[in-house]
């Protein structure tokens, strides 16, 4: 089940929007109220519509919990243009202000107002986001794996600080939080755990150059070794690269960083980026291709990580 909310911000924000999903429609929800649907977690077009004004045609992968949020892009504009009338009108009574003043200002609101029809406005009237994707705090799924993990994590955590992902504004260490929770799933040794908190430090080209002199003491070797190895077999096949240049997974332990890697990727990219990003066609097959060299549907991790 889903909640869509439409909270109202300015007065003339007034009337009911038919809600489409996958072009059906499904529900209608007046200002400041909040409806329900039942859904199947899933990729679904969605656009809101009122008699004169819509939102675009959006994809959005949709999972049960979610919150929609409903926002109207020009009712500033709206409110503003009728209330400068009125206030002309109280200082004409009141004040005395010359009448061609107030017709002049009255006439410029109304084309103003027009322009609100023409399509660049009108089909861009609404904007539709989710809303409720709090970041995780939860580290490991068990007890063992944060206990022998913590140098590694510590490490991670330490080295992206407070920074933020451009677009999605969540905490880099996301990434980590639930690649470990995908990797808990998959009975992943404490080894492949440390070797996935690491990656991240090591797998660019820029990366590596600044990082390989880290002090990287009570961390087990085998757990670098994966993170370099790692950093082989994922560099090979970047989105910008040929996927026949691949250069093969070498063991499970390097299958299992993979899967979480991609996954969780792969969620942060339908929620934040599939409908705004320039190369979004590309990178969608890009992780979709990653899916088949894996073996595996997206769908079937994706509910690990979802809150």
């Amino acid at each position: 089940m889903i909640t869509i909310k439409r909270p109202t911000t300015y007065g003339l924000d007034i009337g009911s929007l038919d809600v489409f999903i996958d072009d059906a429609l499904l529900t209608s929800i007046r200002p400041n109220k909040s409806t329900t649907l039942h859904l199947k977690t899933g990729d679904y077009t969605l656009k809101v519509k009122s008699k004169s004004y819509q939102s675009p045609r959006i994809s959005m992968h949709i999972q049960d919990g979610d919150t929609l949020k409903i926002t109207n892009e020009l009712g500033l504009y709206f409110t503003v243009i009728f209330l400068i009338p009125v206030f002309l009108l109280i200082a004409l009574t009141f004040i005395g202000i010359p009448i061609h003043i107030f017709w002049m200002i009255t006439v410029i609101c109304v084309i103003a107002a027009s322009f609100m029809q023409l399509p660049i406005f009108a089909n861009n009237a609404y904007r539709i986001e989710k809303v409720n994707h709090p970041v995780t705090e939860i580290k490991y799924s068990n007890s063992d794996s944060s206990k022998s993990n913590s140098k590694a994590y510590d490490l991670i955590q330490n080295y992206y600080g407070d920074k933020q992902a451009k677009r999605s504004k969540l905490p880099l260490i996301n990434h980590i939080d639930e690649g470990l929770i995908l990797l808990s799933s998959m009975n992943a040794t404490n080894i492949v755990i440390e070797a996935y908190c690491l990656h991240p430090i090591l797998q660019s080209d820029e990366d590596f150059r600044n990082n390989k002199s880290f002090d990287f003491s009570g961390i087990n070797t085998e757990s670098i070794i994966l993170a370099m190895e790692y950093r082989r077999v994922a560099n090979s096949y970047l989105s910008t690269g040929d996927l026949k240049q691949f250069a093969g997974i070498s063991c499970e332990e390097i299958r299992q960083m993979l899967v979480a890697d991609k996954v969780q990727n792969y969620k942060d990219f339908l929620i934040y980026h599939a409908d705004n990003h320039k190369r979004s066609k590309e990178l969608d097959q890009y992780f979709n291709n990653w899916f088949l060299i894996l073996n595996i549907e997206y769908k079937e991790w994706s509910h690990k990580i979802t809150r």
